[in-house]
């Protein structure tokens, strides 16, 4: 699953490897931009916060689409602009 929340990418991950792998493949994708070309900085870096634990998986009643929440889900959401 993959979702936006204002500035933050939001994704879940069936196992713990996938996410790593995941992590680090979005780090080196970050740091080989050429960002200029996009018109931003050349120095532009951007930060990653990462948790992992369980989650309850459900159906969102107002989109129909699949969602997942859980103490896990909010503590993520509160690492990440601290990172």
């Amino acid at each position: 699953m993959k979702n936006t929340w204002g500035d933050a990418f939001y994704f879940v991950f069936s196992n713990i490897r996938d996410t790593g792998l995941f992590s680090l493949g979005l780090c080196d994708l970050i740091n080989s931009m050429a960002w200029e070309e996009l018109g931003l900085p050349d120095g532009l870096n951007l930060r990653i916060g990462l948790h992992a634990g369980p989650v309850y998986a459900c159906t969102d009643p107002i989109t129909n689409l699949p969602n997942f929440f859980g103490s896990h889900v909010s503590q993520a959401a509160r690492i990440e602009p601290i990172t």
